[in-house]
């Protein structure tokens, strides 16, 4: 589930509990199509990513991310971030694009 709230895009990752906030520039920059790491190896550093996820422990960092993907390689805190910053980001796009394809173009409208 996204939501807005001042300048970042919300999506809760049921592994950690909680929600996980991104800016639309940071989630515009995750490619859908090809490797994100790039991309997500910049947002990982963000302060504002690193104090969401302050209080996890590294094993529940972990654990969430190998919940979340097939034979994950977690050699680090940071590497575990880059998912994280993968799934929400993509997660909260696909959730986009799906409440796009089902609104009506009254609906549209009225929110112009």
């Amino acid at each position: 589930m996204t939501k807005s709230m001042s300048r970042l895009n919300y999506y809760y990752l049921d592994y950690l509990y909680r929600e996980i906030g991104l800016t639309r520039s940071d989630i515009e920059s995750v490619p859908e199509s090809r490797s994100g790491d790039d991309a997500c190896s910049v947002i990982a550093d963000k302060k504002y990513v690193q104090k969401q996820l302050a209080e996890v422990t590294d094993e529940q960092l972990f654990d969430a991310v190998k919940s979340l993907c097939d034979n994950p390689e977690l050699p680090s805190r940071k590497i575990a971030i880059m998912y994280i910053v993968w799934v929400v980001a993509l997660s909260i796009k696909e959730e986009e694009f799906t409440n796009q394809k089902t609104e009506s173009p009254c609906q549209k409208t009225r929110k112009r």
